[in-house]
C-alpha cells in the first residue's frame, strides 16, 4: 500500500492491492466498486435484474487487464490482440453474478462462525487475514473469503467429489509420462527477412491502416530523492529502559505462547453426500485401524499406510504444534484433551473421521525479557527509523521547493541530524553533534528517463505493481512540479522507502509522424513477409516427398547445403506447447504425440519458422513406477477430480445462462 502526504499532513490513499481466492475468475463485484469513474453510474450490464455500472465494469476490466499483464509479460502486447478483453470481463461479471444468486436462492452462505473457524484453521487464509489486518482491509478480505468458501460449498452440494476411475488415473499417467523424440527441418524466419523490402507504399499503406497501434503512450520524466528507512537502522541507539518498557507493556499481547499440542492424526474422507451405509463402511475401516493403533502399532507407519490426508500421510500424520483456534472444534476438542502418547477415539469432522495421537503438549507461558531482547531492539530500531525516515521526507519537500533537489539532497544528514534529536525528545541533546553519522549515508538524485504508465519496470525505480502509486503520483504532476512525500509499503505492510519526485518533462500521447515509426513498420512487414517465405520454401520441399521417405531423404531433394536434419530430445508433453530446440509450438506438440513411428508430417508454422517433422522415437510411461510414485499418483487424482468438477461447473453455469435475462451494452469508452 502507499500514501500520499500533504506536507507535514498524512492523507492516506485506499488500499488497492487485492487478495484474490479463485473459483470462477476473479471475484469483481465484492471489491471497490468506485475510483475515478464513480460519476459515470450508468448500466452497462443486466442479469436477472441485478444492475452493473459502467464503474463497476471498468473496476473488473482493470483487474482483468493487470492479471493478464502478469501472466504473459513482455508477450502481453502480441496476446492482447487476439483477446476479447472486454467481452472476457463482461462474461467473467455475468458468471459472478448469476453465482451470487444461486448461493443466495440455495442458502449456502457460510455462517460468521464458519468463516472465522475456516480462517483460524487454515494457516494460509490466516497468514493474508494477518497481513490485511496491519493493513485495515481485514473486513473485505473476510467477505472475499466468505463467498469464496460458499461457492465452493456449492460445488460440492452440486456435484460432490467425482468418482476418478483406476483406468482414468493410468491414463492420465501415460499421457503424463509418455515422451518423444522428433527429427525436424527448420526454415527460420530470420534466414528470408533479407529477401523482404517493403515498398514506400506498402511501408504508407500499413501505417494509416493502424495508425492507433502505433499511439506512443504518454511519458514522463522524473527525477527524485529516495529515503529508505533501512539505512537509519545502525544509527539510531536503543537504550536498555526502552527496551524494559516495550517488554512490561507487550509482553501479554506480544510475547505470551499459548498452549499447545503436536499431534499425529489418520484421516478417512468422507466424500460429501456419502449415505448412512458409506458413513457406516468408513468408520468401521477407521476403527479397525484404530485397533491396531492402540496395540501397539507404529502410529507414523500407520498414517503411512492407511491416512488420507495428502498433506501430512508421507510425514506419519505430524501436524506440528498447534493451538487452539487453528482446527476446527471437535478435532480440537478430542487432541487438547489428551496426555502425550495416547491415542483417540474416533472423532468425526467435516472431512470425515480421524484417529489422533498426541505426541508433545507445552503449556501457556510468557517468553522472558532475554528471549525476546534482541527481538525487541530490531523492532524499536526499525520503527525509530521508519518515523525518523517519514518526518525527513517531511522537511525535504521544503528545502526542495526553496532550493532544487540538488542542494537539497546536499542538506539531508544535517535535518536527519535535527528530526532525530527532536524525536529522542532530550533537550541535552544537540543536532551538531549527530550529523557526523548521518553524512556516513549516501543520499543522491535520480533521473528515471521517460517511460510510460504501461511499462513493466520504472527505470531506476523498480517494478510498477511494487511502486504503483509511485506511478500514478508522477502521472498526475504537471511537468515542474514536485511531489508531496511517497510512502511505499511492501506486501506485508513494511515501509520500504520515501520518495519526493519532480516531473522533469512529460510528452502527451499521440500518433507519430510516419518518420518516426517507419523502421518498426518496415521491421513489421520484413517479418510477416519472411514468414511467408519461410512457409513457402517448407510447402515446397515437401510437396516433393513420397510415403515411406524419411526427412533425410527429403532434405537431399532440397539442394541446399544449409539445410539441415536437426533432433531434438526426448520430450514430454508441457504447458503451453514448448518443444525442445524450437521453441513454443502448441500445434506441433499435439500433432507430435499423435503420430506414428518414423511418420513424417508438416510444414507448421511458428513465431521462429516454419517446420516439417518427423517422429523418431517413443517412449511409453512405466507404469511400474504408478504405485510407487505415491505423491504424482496423489497430483494426478486431485487434478482429475478438479477438471470434472470445473466441467460440470461450466456445464451448470452455461444453463444458469441459458436461463438468465441477460443484457450487455458496452460503451465504445469501454473498447
Amino acid at each position: 500500500m502507499i500514501m500520499v502526504f500533504l506536507r507535514k499532513k498524512f492523507v492516506a490513499k485506499m488500499f488497492y492491492g487485492i487478495v484474490v481466492i479463485a473459483f470462477v475468475g476473479t471475484i469483481f463485484l465484492v471489491w471497490g466498486a468506485g475510483g475515478k469513474f464513480r460519476k459515470r453510474s450508468r448500466v452497462v450490464i443486466e442479469v436477472n435484474g441485478k444492475k452493473v455500472s459502467f464503474e463497476q465494469f471498468q473496476n473488473a476490466l482493470r483487474s482483468e487487464t493487470e492479471r493478464m499483464r502478469r501472466m504473459y509479460g513482455d508477450n502481453y502486447d502480441r496476446f492482447i490482440k487476439d483477446i476479447d478483453i472486454n467481452g472476457q470481463t463482461a462474461d467473467k461479471i455475468v458468471q459472478d453474478v448469476l453465482i451470487d444468486q444461486e448461493l443466495k436462492k440455495l442458502d449456502v452462505l457460510l455462517s460468521d462462525e464458519e468463516v472465522d473457524r475456516e480462517i483460524a484453521s487454515n494457516p494460509s487464509y490466516y497468514q493474508i487475514y494477518q497481513i490485511l489486518a496491519r493493513r485495515g482491509r481485514a473486513d473485505d478480505y473476510w467477505k472475499s473469503l466468505r463467498d469464496t468458501l460458499s461457492r465452493q460449498r456449492l460445488q460440492d452440494i452440486l456435484f460432490g467429489i467425482p468418482i476418478v476411475t483406476k483406468t482414468e488415473i493410468e491414463e492420465e499417467y501415460k499421457r503424463r509420462n509418455e515422451k518423444v523424440k522428433l527429427k525436424f527441418i527448420e526454415f527460420p524466419v530470420s534466414k528470408f527477412r533479407d529477401k523482404v523490402n517493403p515498398s514506400e507504399d506498402e511501408i504508407k499503406r500499413r501505417y494509416e491502416e493502424k495508425r492507433e497501434e502505433y499511439r506512443i503512450p504518454e511519458k514522463v520524466n522524473v527525477k527524485y530523492i529516495k529515503i529508505d528507512p533501512k539505512v537509519f537502522e545502525d544509527k539510531i541507539d536503543i537504550s536498555e529502559n526502552d527496551i524494559k518498557s516495550y517488554y512490561e507493556a507487550n509482553k501479554d499481547s506480544q510475547f505470551k505462547e499459548k498452549e499447545r499440542v503436536r499431534a499425529r492424526h489418520i484421516l478417512i474422507k468422507v466424500p460429501s453426500g456419502a449415505s448412512e451405509e458409506e458413513k457406516k463402511k468408513l468408520r468401521q475401516k477407521a476403527e479397525k485401524i484404530l485397533k491396531e493403533a492402540k496395540s501397539g502399532a507404529d502410529f507414523a507407519e500407520l498414517a503411512k499406510k492407511y491416512s488420507e490426508d495428502e498433506g501430512t500421510k508421507d510425514k506419519g500424520g505430524d501436524l506440528g504444534y498447534f493451538t487452539r483456534g487453528r482446527m476446527v472444534p471437535e478435532f480440537e476438542k478430542a487432541a487438547f484433551s489428551l496426555k502425550p502418547g495416547e491415542i483417540s477415539d474416533i472423532v468425526e469432522t467435516k472431512y470425515g473421521f480421524h484417529i489422533i495421537k498426541l505426541e508433545d503438549k507445552k503449556p501457556e507461558r510468557i517468553k522472558s525479557l532475554d528471549e525476546v531482547r534482541d527481538q525487541i531492539e530490531r523492532k524499536l530500531k526499525k520503527d525509530a527509523a521508519v518515523a525518523l525516515a517519514r518526518e525527513l521526507a517531511g522537511e525535504l519537500v521544503y528545502d526542495i521547493e526553496l532550493q532544487g533537489m540538488e542542494e537539497s539532497v546536499k542538506l539531508i544528514p544535517e535535518r536527519a541530524a535535527e528530526v532525530y534529536v527532536r524525536q529522542l525528545g532530550d533537550e541535552s541533546k544537540k543536532a551538531e553533534d549527530f550529523v557526523g553519522k548521518f553524512k556516513e549515508i549516501k543520499f543522491e538524485v535520480k533521473t528515471t528517463g521517460f517511460f510510460s504508465k504501461d511499462d513493466s519496470q520504472i527505470p531506476t525505480v523498480g517494478s510498477r505493481y511494487t511502486y504503483r502509486d509511485f506511478l500514478d503520483t508522477v502521472f498526475e504532476l504537471r511537468k515542474g512540479d514536485t511531489s508531496d512525500p511517497i510512502e511505499i509499503k511492501s506486501y506485508g505492510g513494511d515501509v520500504m522507502a520515501y520518495f519526493i519526485a519532480k516531473v522533469v518533462d512529460r510528452q502527451y500521447s499521440h500518433i507519430p509522424k510516419l518518420d518516426e515509426v517507419k523502421d518498426k513498420i518496415t521491421d513489421e512487414l520484413k517479418d510477416e513477409g519472411a514468414k511467408k517465405l519461410a512457409l513457402q520454401a517448407a510447402e515446397k520441399l515437401m510437396s516433393k516427398y513420397k510415403p515411406g521417405e524419411t526427412l533425410d531423404d527429403l532434405v537431399k531433394k532440397a539442394q541446399d547445403e544449409k539445410l539441415k536434419v536437426k533432433e531434438t530430445p526426448l520430450f514430454a508433453r508441457s504447458y503451453g506447447g514448448y518443444v525442445p530446440m524450437i521453441g513454443s509450438a502448441p500445434e506441433i506438440s499435439a500433432v507430435a504425440f499423435r503420430m506414428k513411428l518414423n511418420e513424417v508430417k508438416g510444414p507448421f508454422q511458428t513465431q521462429r519458422g516454419a517446420y516439417i517433422i518427423q517422429l523418431v522415437e517413443r517412449q511409453k510411461a512405466d507404469m511400474k513406477k504408478l504405485d510407487e510414485d505415491k505423491e504424482e499418483l496423489a497430483n494426478i487424482r486431485r487434478n482429475l477430480i478438479q477438471r470434472k468438477r470445473n466441467d460440470l461447473l461450466e456445464a451448470w453455469i452455461g444453463g444458469l445462462k441459458s436461463a438468465a435475462k441477460i443484457k450487455i451494452e458496452l460503451p465504445e469508452e469501454a473498447i
